[in-house]
């Protein structure tokens, strides 16, 4: 698959949404972290934005493995991130953490419609909890989507969790999470050492953990790993295949969480429970990288 390189200058707003995120972070080195906590629930910050193109639209199926034909003239839903990042960014700039550490808990995705192909979006981000324990603070970040005929056609929650290292430390020892005995293999996939990058030139999250092996190693990691919202789009397009009878509107509610990254390259698996619960793991006994659940519903 080729590194779609040439949409890179239809992420500008996320790239900068980055960099202010990075400027911000610079700041709080310089002056210190405010020590006030954020009014909760924050502002709500709104913007309406260009349809995404075709081309675009078209890439992103293709790098998520998902089939043209079924989406015809919408846009896959777990695509969200890729206009949500520059607004949800926003919501973060008062709060009092070391957004250095940031890191991508999870997300919730509501889907009450659909997104369609060639009309703007209007979307709202808003901070609207932190549950702050002091060994770590978690953010629960709602941002709303859809055009404006359907202005809440989709509702996503994202998780950042920010490591703090104080408090007290919960006792006895967590047991390693692991695919139920029983779980159905639904389907593997291969992700080859680029597909950070691949990723990101459709997605704007040009983060380098994800696709610059020097930094991801001097961050603690073997090599580049692959984006939380990448393998969550992989799994619902294998669990849309199959599961779904390949109809992505039967899909009305996705949950997960991102419980450990995923380095490149790698090959592995998206696992179901009869309970409708979902994992991606390199092997049932193995490493487990995603958790989730999902609901269904009537077709819109």
């Amino acid at each position: 698959m080729a590194v779609h390189a040439r949409h890179i200058l239809e992420q500008g707003p996320v790239i900068a949404g980055l960099g202010r995120s990075m400027l911000g972070v610079l700041a709080q080195q310089v002056k210190g972290r405010a020590t006030e906590k954020a009014a909760l629930p924050g502002p709500v910050f709104t913007e309406s934005l260009p349809a995404r193109s075709d081309a675009l639209v078209d890439a992103f199926i293709e790098v998520t493995h998902g089939n043209r034909n079924t989406y015809g003239a919408t846009v896959p839903a777990h695509m969200f991130p890729q206009w949500a990042f520059p607004l949800s960014g926003r919501t973060l700039e008062a709060v009092p953490y070391p957004l250095q550490k940031v890191m991508n808990g999870g997300c919730r995705l509501e889907i009450n419609g659909v997104v369609p192909r060639g009309e703007r979006l209007r979307v709202q981000a808003q901070l609207v909890d932190v549950d702050d324990n002091g060994r770590r603070a978690v953010m629960k970040q709602r941002i709303v989507t859809g055009p404006e005929s359907d202005p809440a056609a989709l509702v996503a929650y994202f998780f950042p969790i920010v490591p703090l290292g104080g408090g007290k430390k919960e006792g006895g020892q967590k047991a390693a999470l692991a695919v139920p005995a029983g779980a159905k293999e639904l389907g593997r996939f291969s992700v080859k050492a680029n597909a950070g990058l691949e990723y990101a030139c459709v997605s704007g999250d040009f983060n380098p953990i994800h696709w610059v092996a020097g930094y991801a190693k001097a961050s603690g990691f073997k090599n580049t790993i692959l984006h939380g919202f990448a393998t969550m789009s992989r799994a619902i397009e294998i669990l849309t295949a199959t599961e779904l009878g390949g109809d992505p509107t039967r899909l009305r509610v996705w949950d997960c969480q991102f419980t450990k990254p995923l380095v490149l390259p790698a090959d592995v698996g998206v696992y179901v429970t009869k309970d409708r619960e979902v994992y991606v793991a390199d092997r049932p006994d193995g490493s487990v990288f995603l958790k989730g659940s999902y609901e269904t519903g009537d077709k819109r």
